[in-house]
């Protein structure tokens, strides 16, 4: 009952900010959407911040896990992220706010910093270089997309993501990553 509970609650939040930016969405809109009480609301989260927290965590999964079946490389994850901020751009817009802009910096890392780096440990080159300078290499990466997507929230989140998925492909493209790996290579030697 508690996970249906929290799932009826983070539908309603999604609903309303199709139409609302969060700070003008109350717990009683959404309690009222789901028929329970404040208590109950309380019972599973602390604040609005919080549902949406759990909320995005929970939207995002679901579609990354229903991507993943035609994904498997990790070039394509990382555009299946970005594709989910272009297809929810209505509803991240609407939740961000200057109240949360670090927990969407968290967000954007934790599921972009895997990500980068396995798509940097595909490649044979990598074995050859230092894990300092991986998790280097990982971090420039990390922050360069996190930075592209907060800018692009910033902006108003307007319908040009596409090219950067296409400059995206060329930063962390085959050759590129293998060019990158080179470089720390032939660095380590001098």
């Amino acid at each position: 009952m508690n996970q249906l509970t929290k799932k009826a609650l983070a539908n309603a939040l999604i609903k309303e900010l199709q139409n609302k930016t969060i700070d003008k969405i109350t717990i009683k809109d959404l309690t009222d959407i789901c028929g329970i009480n404040r208590q109950t609301f309380y019972y599973h989260f602390t604040d609005i911040y919080d549902l949406m927290e759990w909320t995005l965590k929970q939207h995002i999964r679901n579609y990354l896990e229903h991507d993943e079946v035609k994904n498997d490389n990790s070039f394509s994850k990382i555009k299946s992220l970005l594709n989910f901020l272009t297809q929810e751009r209505r509803m991240l817009l609407n939740a961000y706010d200057n109240r949360n802009y670090i927990y969407y910096h968290q967000f954007l890392t934790s599921y972009l910093s895997p990500l980068i780096r396995k798509r940097i440990m595909e490649e044979p080159l990598a074995a050859q270089v230092k894990s300092d300078k991986i998790d280097f290499i990982v971090k420039t990466y990390t922050y360069a997309l996190v930075g592209i997507a907060i800018n692009w929230l910033n902006r108003g989140a307007p319908n040009d993501i596409e090219l950067y998925i296409n400059d995206i492909n060329i930063l962390i493209g085959e050759n590129f990553i293998n060019d990158v790996l080179k470089r720390f290579i032939t660095n380590s030697k001098d």
